[in-house]
């Protein structure tokens, strides 16, 4: 996950900091890019897996929640202030 869907968020976060045009792009290039990323790639098992079975391995889960769920909802939490914003 670290080597694979961070780095995606983290690329996420800095085009969100830098980006300057309307909230609706940033949020068109947030799902359109991360679903993009996520088909093209055998990353899409990765949620999958986690949803299947996150109630059997709890440190694994905690660790996928920490690092792609907490900051998922972070940059989609932060692109909607923007758009209520402008």
């Amino acid at each position: 996950m670290r080597e694979n869907i961070v780095p995606i968020i983290d690329e996420t976060e800095e085009k969100i900091q830098h980006q300057t045009g309307p909230a609706v792009e940033l949020l068109q290039m947030f799902i359109g890019g991360w679903a993009e990323k996520l088909d093209s790639s055998h990353l899409s098992g990765i949620s999958k897996l986690m949803m299947a079975e996150a109630s059997n391995f709890h440190d694994i889960s905690e660790f996928y929640h920490q690092e792609v769920i907490s900051r998922c909802r972070h940059l989609l939490w932060k692109m909607l202030e923007r758009g209520v914003a402008s």
